[in-house]
């Protein structure tokens, strides 16, 4: 069963720091590398930006520029879906018809297009269902 990560968990999986809660980051770990190794893990194009720029941002240190392309190395292994005009066009609907941001809308849209069944965030409602695909914060 293919599940979709959002940015914010692969953060406290892969970029933790003394800030992050210990919980929260052995939860995220567990979860990623779980999917990851039962080939379940969904990723788009836009998780792997913002992961990239969060990365070398929020971490305390910041990740290098090497560090950060080496883990987006690691991710590419994934599966990941391209953000294309449809997606946009999908994601402006959602965010009409949901009344969510443009950018989670483009999340969910993301999860829906990977066939997922499950969208893993802290960012939307938990338990919310969105065209068969579940909002579950794996921190709740």
């Amino acid at each position: 069963m293919a599940s979709f990560v959002d940015t914010n968990i692969l953060i406290y999986a892969l970029v933790a720091d003394e800030k992050s809660s210990a919980d929260k980051v052995e939860i995220a770990r567990r979860l990623v590398s779980n999917l990851s190794r039962s080939g379940e893990l969904v990723l788009s194009a836009q998780v792997l930006g913002e992961f990239s720029i969060n990365a070398m941002r929020k971490g305390s240190p910041p990740l290098t520029m090497e560090q950060t392309l080496a883990r987006v190395t690691e991710l590419r292994r994934q599966r990941i879906i391209p953000v294309d005009d449809s997606l946009v066009e999908k994601a402006l609907q959602r965010m009409q018809q949901s009344r969510i941001s443009y950018w989670d809308a483009q999340i969910v849209e993301a999860a829906i297009r990977s066939g997922a069944s499950i969208l893993y965030t802290e960012d939307l409602h938990n338990g919310t269902v969105y065209d068969g695909v579940e909002i579950r914060n794996p921190f709740v």
